[in-house]
């Protein structure tokens, strides 16, 4: 028996009432576009576009973005891309006319970077049934895919810490959740067993290349022999750098794994080094697993029980668009989905606009902002993406001028699909990003990743990360005393917690290995943020650390005590730590300007070993035990931290502050009320008016 799907999207009568109410500009050029169009028609309403490559080429021919702004309108449904939309310089619109491509009000219209699979059948090979171990196997069913669908499936990895990304394999995806590829265990990990070869440590110079091999204590692995593609992922050395790697042999005789290439820091047994498998057929053993063979064109799957409405497989390598040296163009409520590769990549130009949009399914990064100026992710949900949600870059650090790119009022989340760690939710480099009312969480690693000079992060709610990690943090910058004068405030931390159980812990923000005067951290609200200090400094200090409270927490900070800073002020002379004199001095020079100016306080320390610690004021701390206390919040128990206009907090104050960083030189200070209520994402024009 096959089973089938319906897959006809139908325009909602939304539509209708869009075209009697709403008004063309005078002062635009509309065109129409539609999964039922024509690129033979003209682009009207009555007669649509098929394509969004169409409507660019008339624009270009007509020479109307430098007349007036066009919008270009998509009626509901969904548009299969076999190649990425790209937008060159002279797609760009001006100041004054933007090139809008947005969905008709009240329409779904989805940009899919893949195929809707529309059958499927029970497994009949008795082959294929025999290796299956599920008591379950008549609810696992096959899809058997067509030539141009089985054509580029990808590769499952290597894939990991110290990695390059590359993209995904085709996924699947029902009902807009993505499956989960076979493993055992079905959760989590198992303790990694002994190793009996390290294999080569490509990190500490080891060039050999020689995977590690380590026994296991069960019976499981010898149900995988038959395995043609399988990986070992997981967490072999240090607690902080995940890896996936193949497998090239299992001795069952010897009860060993052996991997086909080494990892960067090879296999350790420590108390968190833990491991799963991946890829097997054998081990479809609960819904939502699935198992690809790429040789037959085969997808093994076992759905949740229910109707199966919708079935994806992911193809498109590249990005679903492509802006490169384009500018004043902006997306506006568009679903893009279902692609192997990054979402949307942002090249130079500049002021181009993602508005309240939806990326997801994706199997690299959401969106990917490189150089150009004034770019923008406003009111968008970037969520189920392989490796990270948003990544901003931009400016010139010598100079240090800005490229103010900017992510607001936007949730991401569930970004790791393929890559746990160091692929953050938003990334941070260059000079003078943006990073305000957000909503960052659930990610195994950081919400916040940071380099670079002058970044601004506000008004944020990041909470969950670092679920799968230790020695790291939800905010992390490291390794560079250069990186300065970023502010982080007015934001609220919670619940952030060491899942991992052991290694160095999970802190809300975290400066590894001698970064000094890195920023201002102020107004912040900190709820059960850590596990073993809400602010880590690995070696360095001298952050500006005020204004903060800090409820049911760990110990504040973790280091900067005047020797530590002291160390990573000599170590800025030492001639043993190159990489630190080349990064203050060859990529940029803080003797000189603007770093001299703009950042006195390091220049000083560097020529005097001017050394002040860590300066910290007006900073509360309170337990939940102390009623009282908490009574001066809004409404504690709901996690409104709004502090009442009668709070003794807001009394507090501080005599004689030195803090270069924040500007502060033997001062008095007063307490400065926290804008709890603005933290946060908001329902605007955007979020108000998407279907979600």
């Amino acid at each position: 028996m096959e089973y089938f799907i319906n897959n006809k999207y139908f325009k909602s009568i939304v539509t209708f009432i869009f075209f009697i109410t709403f008004s063309i500009s005078s002062v635009s050029a509309d065109f129409f576009v539609s999964p039922e169009g024509s690129d033979l028609n003209p682009g009207t309403k009555e007669k649509p576009f098929k394509t969004p490559e169409k409507a660019r080429d008339i624009i270009r021919e007509k020479n109307l973005n430098k007349k007036e702004t066009v919008v270009i309108w998509f009626f509901g449904g969904r548009y299969f891309r076999k190649e990425s939309f790209k937008l060159k310089e002279k797609d760009s619109g001006s100041k004054k006319h933007q090139i809008v491509y947005k969905a008709v009000p009240g329409e779904k219209v989805y940009w899919d970077g893949g195929d809707v699979l529309n059958k499927y059948e029970p497994i009949l090979d008795k082959e294929i049934l025999n290796r299956i171990r599920s008591r379950n196997r008549k609810n696992i069913f096959q899809i058997t895919l067509d030539k141009s669908q089985g054509e580029n499936m990808g590769s499952y990895g290597p894939r990991g810490f110290g990695r390059t990304q590359f993209p995904a394999p085709a996924e699947l995806f029902i009902n807009g959740i993505p499956q989960t590829i076979a493993r055992w265990p079905n959760n989590g990990r198992v303790p990694l067993g002994q190793v009996v070869d390290t294999g080569s440590t490509p990190r500490w110079g080891d060039s050999t290349y020689r995977g590690a091999v380590f026994k296991y204590e069960i019976f499981r692995p010898e149900l995988w022999t038959k395995a043609k593609d399988m990986y070992i992922g997981g967490i072999f050395s240090e607690s902080y750098a995940d890896d996936s790697i193949k497998v090239s042999e299992i001795d069952i005789n010897k009860k060993t794994i052996k991997m086909s290439e080494p990892h960067l820091y090879g296999f350790n047994n420590k108390p968190y080094t833990s491991w799963y498998a991946s890829n097997l057929l054998e081990e479809i053993d609960i819904p939502r697993e699935y198992y690809i063979d790429k040789e037959a064109k085969k997808i093994y799957f076992y759905p949740i029980s229910g109707d199966i409405k919708l079935i994806q497989l992911s193809q498109l390598e590249t990005p679903l668009v492509v802006m490169e040296n384009a500018s004043y163009i902006k997306f506006e409520n568009i679903i893009f989905e279902n692609s192997r590769g990054n979402g949307i990549e942002i090249k130079n130009g500049r002021n181009n606009t993602i508005a309240g949009c939806i990326i997801r399914q994706i199997g690299g990064i959401g969106a990917d902002v490189s150089g150009g100026m004034n770019h923008s992710i406003i009111s968008s949900d970037i969520y189920y993406t392989g490796a990270g949600g948003v990544s901003l870059s931009g400016g010139d650090r010598k100079s240090l001028t800005p490229s103010s790119h900017m992510v607001k009022n936007s949730d991401i989340h569930n970004v790791n699909r393929w890559y746990k760690t160091y692929r953050p939710c938003v990334n941070l480099k260059g000079v003078g990003q943006k990073v305000i009312n957000n909503h960052l969480h659930d990610v195994p690693g950081q919400a916040i990743l940071f380099y670079g000079n002058d970044h601004l992060i506000e008004y944020n709610e990041i909470d969950n990360c670092v679920t799968d990690m230790s020695d790291m943090a939800a905010i992390y910058t490291g390794r560079d005393p250069s990186v300065m004068g970023h502010v982080i405030r007015y934001n609220f931390f919670h619940h952030l917690e060491n899942k991992l159980g052991s290694g160095h812990g999970v802190q809300a923000i975290y400066f590894d290995d001698d970064d000094l005067y890195t920023g201002i951290i102020f107004g912040n609200v900190f709820y059960k943020a850590g596990s073993n200090a809400v602010i880590h400094f690995n070696g360095g200090g001298s952050s500006s650390i005020g204004n903060n409270i800090f409820i049911d927490c760990p110990k504040v900070i973790w280091g900067g005590e005047r020797e530590r800073v002291l160390s990573a002020i000599r170590k800025m002379h030492d001639t043993r730590y190159k990489n630190v004199q080349k990064r203050i001095f060859e990529n940029v020079d803080i003797r000189k300007e603007p770093f001299k100016s703009r950042y006195p306080y390091l220049l000083k320390s560097y020529e005097s070993e001017y050394n002040i610690g860590t300066p910290m004021w007006n900073n509360v701390v309170i337990s939940s035990e102390e009623k009282e206390k908490m009574s001066q919040f809004v409404n504690p128990e709901k996690m409104n931290f709004k502090l009442k206009k009668n709070s003794e907090i807001l009394k507090l104050r501080s005599e004689k502050v030195v803090d270069p960083v924040y500007g502060l030189d033997n001062e008095k200070i007063k307490f400065k009320d926290i804008p709890f209520e603005k933290i946060g994402i908001y329902k605007d024009r955007y979020r108000g008016a998407f279907i979600y």
